[in-house]
């Protein structure tokens, strides 16, 4: 009864809700489009890696080379035969939006919402199916400090508390990420603070920052939320 009563004191502390969403926070920024037009030149290259597509047919191949060249012979649902058709328009037409986005060109574009869920709809068809790897050596695996957690990042100990937890995995999610203002816990914040934009620096409190590409960021979220679960409900 003892042990039932702790997991439910666990379970409570980690589920209590520590924060409130901002104002227009679902509502995406200029910032936000940007963000995922740059990022669409990533993803096609990525993608034509991932499917083993036919090498470039050019020494210095840009993104329109890709796109006409080789993205046509690596469908992603061959056995649609329409699909990948569409997409090829789709992603020629992104290709124009890009470059007028990115040298801040917007006459004559759609709203920023609008071509934000094309391009956000773009990027995570082609990002590749990933299962995350469970070990990491820049951080430790996630172990009890009190009524918290404490792990090791490139070699500096956090030590978090349920709400701080809680925190961190809102913004280790991209659809969570600078949404939130927080009542409970550190103040985290995570930010581009350099020129890839698929890496962010993570700030927490007046904690030492640390920064996570996305594959980490996901590996980190993962391992913290099997860590929750574990202890909350098999402990």
């Amino acid at each position: 009864m003892a042990l039932f009563k702790k997991n439910q004191l666990k379970r409570a502390a980690f589920l209590e809700c520590t924060y409130t969403d901002r104002p227009g926070s679902h509502s995406p920024s200029l910032d936000d489009l940007r963000s995922q037009a740059v990022a669409f030149e990533r993803s096609i290259f990525d993608y034509l890696t991932t499917k083993k597509a036919p090498p470039p047919t050019k020494k210095r191949e840009t993104l329109d080379d890709a796109i006409k060249d080789r993205l046509s012979a690596v469908p992603l649902y061959p056995q649609l035969a329409s699909h990948w058709p569409r997409f090829m328009d789709e992603a020629n037409e992104l290709r124009k939006i890009r470059n007028k986005i990115v040298h801040s060109d917007f006459a004559d574009l759609p709203e920023v919402a609008d071509l934000y869920a094309r391009f956000k709809r773009a990027n995570e068809m082609l990002y590749p199916f990933k299962i995350y790897a469970r070990k990491n050596k820049r951080f430790s695996c996630p172990e009890p400090s009190g009524e918290g957690v404490k792990v090791i990042i490139d070699g500096i100990l956090y030590v978090l508390n349920p709400a701080d937890v809680s925190n961190l995995l809102l913004e280790l999610h991209p659809a969570s990420r600078g949404k939130q203002n927080y009542i409970k816990g550190r103040a985290i914040e995570a930010k581009v603070t350099g020129y890839d934009v698929e890496k962010y620096t993570y700030f927490i409190g007046e904690a030492p920052p640390f920064e996570l590409d996305q594959d980490e960021a996901a590996t980190l979220e993962d391992m913290l939320i099997s860590w929750v679960g574990r202890e909350c409900y098999i402990s």
